[in-house]
């Protein structure tokens, strides 16, 4: 017998930047002149933003565009094929780089795609919700859905850079920004308690669309993803952002998606709280119901459905299912929670 070991080389660091400023479209064209042997430039944008796509095209030349129908349904193995082949047909090689101009969809969608186009091309995010650009624009984890189970087919590949274009959140539906500030909330908690604090004292101008506070909330929360990032690209802190969201995902398949993220996040995060019976809970839930975000389970809710996709979550150990929970504003742990635990407190 004869054996063999294959070594791999250690990936080199990966290091990007990150570019929140309220005109941060401006910096577009002299950071693509950064990268180095480019064929051509995709566009792949939301169908439902094709004024913001226009000015991203505007700013360089002969770009391919792509536009993906809106809605989660499209973050889905069909879209996939369906953009692959458009890319083969528009000559997209790998030398080519794809640019996503959308919210977390899009820039869990089109990064997916670059991740495994002819084994991996080259991504730049443009985040155009807020959600997107504190949260899931940052941090190369990529996804697309399994049917309704949210996020199971995935990778981790990192773009060239994220630019956070702040003016773009003007007009943006007000259903939007309360998602959006849903995610805010939740780094707070698990992260930050004096930027908890200096939040509840803007809400009500970020309800306004007071453009400094917002503007000063996306700097301050792209930054906590950022560190958390640098320091844990799997697992460790960056299991931490996940409060909320093990309940949440699970509602969101139950409901076929009409509940949107952040409303499903919202109930997710008060849900786990109750679990563990979280001492500062009313504060966290006050602050969700300001933003007018629903606090509990709908009257309808098949727990028992919803802890059998909870169960595939990918924190889950063993049959059992793991939460991110906070022990206090501004910290948290990940624990185990047991199907009789869940079921005794839900049912």
């Amino acid at each position: 017998m004869h054996r063999y070991h294959v070594s791999i080389p250690a990936r080199p660091r990966v290091k990007y930047p990150v570019i929140v400023d309220p005109q941060a479209l401006e910096e577009l064209p002299s950071f693509l002149e950064t990268l180095h042997d480019v064929d051509r430039f995709v566009i792949l944008y939301d169908a439902g933003l094709t004024e913001i796509a226009d000015k991203v095209a505007e700013r360089i030349d002969g770009a391919v565009r792509i536009a993906v129908p809106s809605g989660e349904s499209s973050k889905s193995v069909a879209q996939v094929e369906r953009i692959v082949q458009d890319l083969l047909l528009a000559h997209v090689s790998r030398k080519s780089v794809i640019i996503n101009v959308g919210g977390g969809m899009v820039t869990d969608l089109g990064g997916f795609v670059a991740s495994v186009f002819m084994r991996g091309i080259r991504y730049i995010n443009i985040p155009t919700s807020l959600m997107g650009m504190v949260d899931a624009a940052i941090g190369g984890k990529v996804y697309i859905n399994a049917g309704p189970v949210k996020n199971m087919i995935g990778n981790v590949w990192h773009p060239q850079a994220v630019l956070v274009d702040v003016d773009i959140l003007a007009g943006m539906p007000d259903r939007l920004l309360r998602d959006g500030l849903t995610e805010v909330i939740k780094m707070a908690v698990m992260l930050d308690s004096e930027f908890f604090g200096w939040f509840k004292e803007h809400i009500d101008l970020l309800l306004e669309g007071d453009r400094d506070v917002l503007t000063k909330t996306v700097e301050h929360a792209a930054r906590l993803k950022v560190e958390v990032v640098s320091s844990s690209e799997e697992g460790g802190g960056r299991m931490l952002l996940n409060f909320g969201h093990t309940i949440g995902h699970a509602l969101e398949a139950l409901t076929n998606f009409k509940l949107s993220h952040g409303e499903a996040v919202s109930i997710g995060m008060v849900c786990e709280m109750q679990l563990i019976d979280f001492a500062d809970q009313k504060r966290v839930r006050d602050m969700l119901e300001t933003l007018g975000m629903p606090v509990d389970l709908p009257m309808d809710t098949d727990v028992r459905a919803m802890w059998d996709i909870m169960k595939n979550d990918k924190k889950g150990v063993a049959g059992d299912v793991r939460i991110a929970v906070p022990t206090k504003i501004g910290d948290g742990v990940v624990q185990t929670l047991t199907r009789d635990v869940f079921l005794k407190r839900f049912s």
